[in-house]
């Protein structure tokens, strides 16, 4: 391989080798590679715990994490499966010293998700009724660690050297914050901000052609300080106001849910604002598909995402308003 040598501590044992960081081929101009897979029927499975809420049992807090991995998997996704354990484990006692959560709390150990999310999409797809009505949110974590330097441990394995520890209390106290707050923390406001620059990241060639979308996410923001504002009215003492506000909450990132996706292939993909574009599956994009059509330069496609995220936009707005004037 071309490319710069790599540092003393990165070589293999190979003395006839200059180990290189990578590149074009040196001396060669094709490399023949032999395969050996068997495609075979295997079962696997998802392992499901629910510790039951005591105020609002039909209302979930979720911690999921896979457990399969390529290779040895000791970063993802053993150190997210071990810092669940470890979680399970002290909510657990909790649990055994008379903790009651307000809200449950399930915790998900998902089986082959390196082969395509088998186990966790197979288990929202048999369940999503379920799930979309009571679900509150979902915190996935495969790498709790990945320390900055390595060090071998003298048997050709390499420990990281930074621990999980906040990590650990970062994951569980974030779920036990969603669980016990009376008013889901959710800040709205803040989705102003985030759809904002999801929309200036597009780059059509006439900027124009955004106003209908521009001008909805600045009524968004006016609608989510009207809601925020409210909240200094609710009577706290009144469990059916709380009830009422928080699932004004989970209404409004449920807007956003597309039932007919992005189309085609991708009907799974069902989030307006974030989910992965076409030209790459694997990250998250603002808009997707309205930048998936700006990239094909589709004119009729670009106007036709514009209408459809501006649609969804001001339905997203609708849910926050008072439940007598939504339609204003």
């Amino acid at each position: 391989m071309q490319g710069n040598e790599v540092p003393v501590e990165w070589r293999g044992t190979l003395s006839n080798v200059i180990y290189r960081y990578g590149g074009e081929l040196r001396e060669a101009s094709t490399i023949e590679v032999k395969i050996y897979n068997r495609l075979e029927r295997k079962d696997t499975y998802n392992v499901i715990g629910i510790m039951k809420g005591e105020i609002e049992p039909d209302r979930y807090i979720a911690l999921g994490n896979h457990r399969d991995s390529w290779a040895l998997g000791s970063v993802d996704p053993t150190s997210g499966t071990a810092t669940l354990l470890e979680i399970t484990r002290v909510l657990g006692q909790m649990y055994k010293n008379g903790f009651r959560p307000r809200r449950s709390l399930m915790f998900c150990s998902w089986g082959a998700e390196e082969y395509g999310l088998v186990g966790s999409v197979e288990y929202v797809q048999e369940y999503v009724k379920v799930l979309g009505a009571r679900m509150v949110s979902y915190l996935n974590v495969d790498v709790a660690v990945e320390g900055k330097v390595c060090v071998e441990n003298g048997n050709g394995y390499f420990t990281f050297v930074e621990n999980r520890q906040p990590y650990r209390q970062l994951w569980g106290v974030l779920a036990l914050l969603l669980s016990e707050t009376s008013v889901l923390p959710f800040n709205v406001t803040r989705y102003t901000t985030a759809l904002m620059q999801a929309m200036n990241s597009l780059k059509p060639k006439d900027p124009a052609v955004l106003d209908p979308l521009r001008n909805a996410i600045n009524d968004f923001g006016t609608a989510t300080q009207d809601f925020v504002a409210r909240l200094k009215s609710l009577d706290f003492e009144n469990p059916y106001d709380i009830r009422a506000y928080n699932d004004q909450l989970l209404q409004l990132e449920r807007a956003f849910q597309n039932p007919l996706g992005q189309g085609g292939d991708y009907t799974d993909l069902k989030h307006v604002v974030y989910a992965p574009a076409k030209i790459n599956v694997y990250a998250a994009d603002g808009f997707p598909s309205l930048s998936d059509a700006i990239i094909s330069d589709d004119s009729s496609e670009i106007a036709n995402q514009i209408a459809i995220a501006t649609y969804f936009v001001r339905g997203a707005l609708s849910t926050l308003k008072e439940f007598n004037n939504f339609f204003s």
